[in-house]
């Protein structure tokens, strides 16, 4: 699966590539980053999946994180993160994968 690359906005922003669990005020957060899955081949299904997330830019007053979202539960994240040019990886998990992706929030 190809990574996906976004340049992210906040909650407000309209990027696919950031996710909100609540509608908040337009936020400044932005940033350029690409969230990809990593798989992890063993010999029994289904191979556990992590998130690797990394950023070439992150606005000041911005933080970061990777999410691994999996259909019907373990859903995994990345910490939240400041740092540039750096990978961050969540837990690994198994199950049906859906979609990886980046939030922001202002910090």
């Amino acid at each position: 699966m190809l990574p996906v690359r976004s340049r992210c906005h906040g909650p407000g922003g309209s990027a696919s590539a950031v996710r909100s669990a609540q509608r908040k005020p337009a936020s400044a957060a932005s940033a350029d980053c690409v969230a990809k899955k990593d798989v992890k081949a063993v010999d029994w299904a289904p191979d556990p999946v992590r998130v690797i997330a990394r950023c070439s830019h992150i606005a000041g007053g911005t933080e970061a994180r990777g999410f691994l979202d999996m259909l019907g539960c373990c859903d995994k994240e990345t910490s939240w993160f400041t740092t540039k040019n750096k990978d961050y990886y969540s837990d690994y998990a198994t199950g049906s994968f859906e979609r990886v992706g980046i939030n922001l929030r202002d910090i």
